[in-house]
């Protein structure tokens, strides 16, 4: 059921102003919000991943070798970034994150498909964990 009921137009729904509560609600089939698909990111050179944009982005087949960056880290944010390999095997340079499972990748394998997740846990690239994968 995805019905919101509204109260009548005499009453108040929230207020921008005021810090609001939800006493005696229940919220029933949450969904969570999520961030539409980002504008592709370039394929060569820096690349700022903003955190405050798209949690889902894409880079097409690189083209050069890659040097990401941040911006706008906060407490909770996170971003996931599909990423094709060039014609060549490019290279990555990665900020100071902290990589699960294994070391930061050095460089992707022609035309194969890598997925990165990251998670800001602090406003500084030493708190973003970050999760790589790729085809073997």
């Amino acid at each position: 059921d995805s019905t919101i009921t509204f109260p009548s137009a005499t009453s108040t729904l929230a207020t921008l102003a005021l810090a609001e509560t939800l006493d005696a609600k229940t919220l029933t089939g949450m969904v969570r919000a999520q961030n539409a698909l980002g504008t592709a990111l370039g394929t060569t050179g820096i690349i700022d991943l903003d955190f405050s944009l798209n949690e889902l982005v894409t880079m097409a087949a690189m083209t050069g070798n890659v040097t990401f960056t941040t911006s706008n880290l906060a407490v909770g944010r996170t971003k996931t970034i599909r990423i094709i390999g060039g014609a060549s095997a490019f290279t990555f340079t990665f900020p100071a994150w902290k990589f699960l499972g294994a070391a930061a990748p050095a460089s992707l394998a022609i035309g194969k498909y890598a997925v990165l997740t990251l998670t800001s846990i602090s406003t500084t690239d030493a708190e973003v964990v970050a999760a790589y994968s790729a085809q073997p």
